[in-house]
């Protein structure tokens, strides 16, 4: 683990950083509730693998206390190269976290949205920094996505309701499925189209840039194929770790849909509006 001098700053912590450190990064993008916590809390059963919180997350909450954030309140000039020197500033921070977490794999979450936390290239056709430079050190990528957009945003539209966003299996709170809560069809269908567009973005700026990625599907996750479903997308970026016996499952289902109350009227919606969003 790599030691630290309370005033070092970008550049000390940019020089510290090697491609031999890269290569024990695993850059995971994900939009949200696409199960990136499924998949993090399976892979970190696997021998020498650890993740991390969405560390690039504005939210302290969601980013936690390895997060960017804290990088920017510890590091005195980070703020102020963030954006004059992505790259230098991506660098020091991943030796910042690297040192933190000594394990031999790291996966790095990061969303969509969180990609631009370093700005945008120049150029007619701007792309995030941060995509752009992990692309540059020839990191492939765990892209993790749902094969039912429309579930997604039933996903998302049912945690913003009930604040339940995240419940791992040692916790005792009950787990209802009543089918109680409304949701109106038309914002259902408006932001299932919305997923959809930001899903292929990013496919666009991944396949621009030429890097080498892995597409996982959260139903993969759920299927009885879970071990092996993680372990190939392992495999795809290069991560060979032993696998457990059996996978423990630590992450509750919150089982969305099915506490919908009105789900037969958006399907129906959806149906006959924008069939190619209708998978369930």
């Amino acid at each position: 683990m790599m030691d630290a001098a309370p005033d070092t700053g970008v550049l000390d912590w940019a020089q510290r950083f090697s491609m031999a450190d890269a290569a024990r990064l695993v850059p995971m993008v994900a939009n949200h509730r696409c199960g990136t916590n499924l998949f993090k809390t399976s892979a970190e059963q696997f021998r020498g693998v650890s993740a991390t919180n969405e560390v690039f997350s504005p939210s302290p909450e969601a980013s936690g206390e390895h997060g960017f954030g804290v990088f920017l309140e510890e590091v005195p000039d980070a703020a102020t190269l963030a954006f004059s020197d992505p790259e230098a500033t991506l660098r020091a921070y991943l030796a910042w976290l690297l040192a933190r977490k000594p394990t031999d794999r790291i996966i790095l979450d990061i969303k969509y949205g969180n990609l631009y936390r370093l700005g945008v290239t120049p150029g007619s056709v701007p792309v995030p920094n941060i995509a752009y430079i992990l692309a540059e050190w020839r990191l492939p990528v765990i892209h993790m996505m749902r094969l039912s957009t429309l579930r997604e945003a039933i996903s998302i539209l049912v945690a913003g309701q009930t604040g339940d966003f995240l419940q791992y299996s040692t916790e005792a709170k009950p787990n209802p499925v009543d089918a109680t809560l409304y949701l109106d069809p038309q914002g259902v269908l408006d932001l299932a189209r919305s997923l959809q567009k930001l899903h292929a973005d990013f496919a666009d700026v991944i396949q621009s840039l030429g890097v080498r990625h892995h597409r996982i599907f959260y139903e993969d996750l759920r299927a009885p194929v879970r071990k092996q479903s993680v372990m190939r997308a392992l495999h795809a970026v290069g991560v060979y770790c032993e696998p457990p016996e059996q996978l423990e499952e630590r992450i509750v289902s919150q089982r969305s849909v099915e506490r919908v109350s009105n789900l037969p009227e958006i399907v129906d919606m959806v149906r006959r509006v924008a069939p190619d969003l209708a998978a369930m």
